[in-house]
């Protein structure tokens, strides 16, 4: 896209998609937990069994690394104030009815 506003604005409304359904933990967990949740988390959904249960019932299944979804929610966080109220416009989340 040629405007910045226009790619910040949508890559805003888009951060949800792209980091899928990220496992949040709480602030100041240590470091050797969440190295062990994701350890856990990965190990999941890259087990064989269970690609092969979600196949057959049809669920896609899309590992984000959680490296890229850290990524994806500090530029969402970071956007300027006017790139927030943008999206929230465009996706009508004021609350205004419009």
């Amino acid at each position: 896209m040629e405007d910045d506003s226009t790619r910040q604005v949508l890559e805003l409304i888009l951060a949800p998609m792209a980091a899928f359904s990220p496992l949040i933990a709480p602030l100041n967990v240590p470091q050797d937990r969440v190295a062990a949740l994701q350890t856990a988390f990965h190990a999941a959904l890259t087990d064989p069994e269970f690609l092969g249960e979600a196949d057959r019932i049809g669920i896609e299944i899309n590992l984000v690394d959680s490296d890229a979804v850290t990524q994806i929610l500090r530029r969402a966080y970071a956007m300027p104030p006017e790139i927030v109220a943008i999206a929230k416009g465009v996706m009508n989340l004021s609350g205004g009815g419009e």
